[in-house]
Parts: structure tokens; sequence; C-alpha cells
């Protein structure tokens, strides 16, 4: 069989209707936003219909011909799709990414309102005030002040009016930065204060006089979704240093100064 010349008339016709074929379909498939599965059975109706549109119209007039233009159309369409799915993974994969680290500066600010306040001074018994501005409860705190050049924490814990230790107040040790953290309050509310003052009772000594700079209060402490933050007095906020595993020692106990 041989390919007989197309009349230029009838050509540009079945072009234009071609054309228009292949507009409605994509309107349709922007307009119906259809499921992976049903896109590709239009897709496939679709190519068939146009293939048949153009062999009613002369523009291809062999079986060969026909075949290969089929297939052709078929290849595009699934590597249209192909692609389609490649980047409707990557945007939503984006999208998921954006989102995780909204809600992850959102609890970082969120944690931020929890404020440590340092309320002694050098040569005085560590008092240290707490408060919760976030917007839920903080759990499990542990508050204490380092001394720059003196070995050991001054650990404080919570008292009631009447001097006794604060219900919630448990001896939990915890390791900190190669340090031991013992006492901690079982929960400061939110929009709430608590204050800390010196454990007498393991260290019964004020700091040393030194410039103020080099003395700093710390709070440890676990969100409610059970992360552990670490607060200090000059407002830096995040999570603690990364720990050895835990190992008690018999006592607790404190050093001279360094120099």
């Amino acid at each position: 069989m041989s390919i007989k010349p197309r009349d230029k008339g009838q050509s540009g016709v079945a072009e234009t209707k071609s054309g228009r074929l292949l507009t409605r379909a994509d309107q349709l498939r922007k307009t119906l936003h259809l499921s992976r599965s049903r896109q590709v059975a239009s897709g496939l109706g679709l190519a068939g219909v146009l293939t048949l549109s153009l062999w009613l119209s002369g523009i291809v007039d062999t079986a060969a011909t026909l075949t290969a233009y089929a297939t052709a159309v078929l290849a595009a369409g699934t590597t249209g799709l192909a692609f389609g799915t490649i980047g409707l993974y990557v945007e939503q994969r984006r999208q998921s990414q954006w989102e995780q680290g909204q809600l992850s500066r959102q609890k970082i600010a969120d944690m931020a309102q929890v404020t440590v306040i340092r309320l002694s001074r050098a040569g005085e018994f560590v008092k240290i005030g707490v408060t919760n501005n976030s917007s839920r409860a903080i759990r499990d705190v542990y508050v204490w002040a380092v001394a720059e050049g003196m070995t050991g924490l001054y650990h404080a814990t919570a008292y009631d009016d009447e001097g006794r230790m604060m219900a919630g107040m448990s001896n939990i040790p915890r390791n900190a930065s190669g340090e031991t953290l013992y006492w901690r309050l079982r929960t400061v509310p939110t929009q709430e204060t608590r204050f800390f003052d010196q454990a007498k009772h393991m260290i019964d000594q004020p700091v040393p006089e030194m410039a103020d700079e080099r003395i700093t209060a710390f709070a440890e402490f676990r969100d409610p979704d059970g992360t552990w933050w670490r607060a200090d007095q000059d407002g830096n906020i995040g999570p603690p240093p990364p720990t050895e595993p835990y190992e008690a020692p018999e006592r607790p106990t404190f050093g001279r100064g360094l120099g």
C-alpha cells in the first residue's frame, strides 16, 4: 500500500481539530484534578480518540504509520505522567519540610518564653527564679548555678513559705555535661514562677566573691512532648549538650577554687 499525498485543505482542518482535542484534554485535566489512576485511563482514552480522528481525517492513512503514531503518543503520555508524579512528590516533600520547619521554629519560640533569673549576687547563697510564660506547663525542672573557676554545681531546690522543701521536689539524679544534677521540681505551670534556693544540705557555703559575669544560672526541663531543653539567665535556649550514660557517684562533691 502506498502513501497518498494529502489534500492541504483537508490536512489543515484535521490538524486544527487535533489541536482543539489536545487543548480540551489539558483543560479537563487541570479542572477535574483526577486521581493518578483515572488520569492514566483518561490519557489513554484521549490518545485513542486523537489517533482515530487522525486516521479518519486522512492525516495518517497506513496501519504502520498509525501504529507508530499511537505508540509515540502513549509513550509521551506515560512520560508526562511520570514527570508529573515526580514533580508532585517533590512539591509535597518540600511543603512537608517547610511545615516541619515552621513547627520547630514555633516550638523554640514557645520554649524561649521560659526565663531564668539569678536573684543572688557573688558572696551570697544562690537564689534563682524560673518563670514559665510558654503555652504549656514544663516538667522535671532542674535548677543550678555555675561559678567560673569552681568545680561542682550550686544545686538549688524550691521551698515553701515555711522553709520546707516544696511538694513535688524529688531527688532523681541526671547527668548534665559531665556533672550530676540531683533535685528536680515536678511541674512549673504556665504563667507561673517558682523560686529556687541553694541546697545548703549539699553545699553549705555561698558563691565566692567574683565578677558577676562569672556566675551563670541554668534550668533544664522537659516540655509536654518529652523533649529536654536547657535555658540560662542570658536568654539562651536549646537542647542540652549530649552527655554520656549516667553513672551516679556515691555522694555529691564540691571542690576548691582552681585559681
